[in-house]
């Protein structure tokens, strides 16, 4: 699957239809609480997350970050911290909260999260 969505990512209006699809296979994998390949699943919420940035659906962004969390290992999770961070300052909302709510306490992760956020702000 990973290797069609590849091809396609590369124009604005295919980022705009894999929209559904992707949150419908996000959907499914939130179902099943699908881990066994942590890496396909950064890459699949990377586009994901692409894709919904790219039409500023934010709030839909911001529900498919924090059902990922429910089950996509803390070791994966950097790609969903840097979405979290876009998604709730586009909303207009206290990313300093959810920052201090990081469970990783790696610091190098915490500093490209500050500096996403950083370049996402107006």
């Amino acid at each position: 699957m990973w290797n069609a969505v590849l091809g396609v990512l590369d124009a604005p209006y295919n980022r705009k239809l894999l929209i559904k699809p992707l949150c419908a296979v996000h959907g499914y994998l939130r179902d099943a609480q699908e881990t066994s390949d942590p890496d396909f699943l950064a890459l699949l919420y990377s586009a994901l997350f692409l894709c919904i940035a790219e039409q500023q659906d934010w709030k839909l962004g911001e529900k498919v970050v924090e059902e990922a969390f429910a089950y996509i290992p803390q070791t994966h999770q950097k790609v969903l911290w840097e979405a979290k961070m876009n998604f709730l300052s586009k909303l207009g909302k206290n990313v300093l909260s959810a920052i201090s709510n990081m469970k990783e306490s790696n610091a190098s992760l915490m500093a490209k999260v500050w500096v996403k956020l950083a370049r996402s702000s107006a």
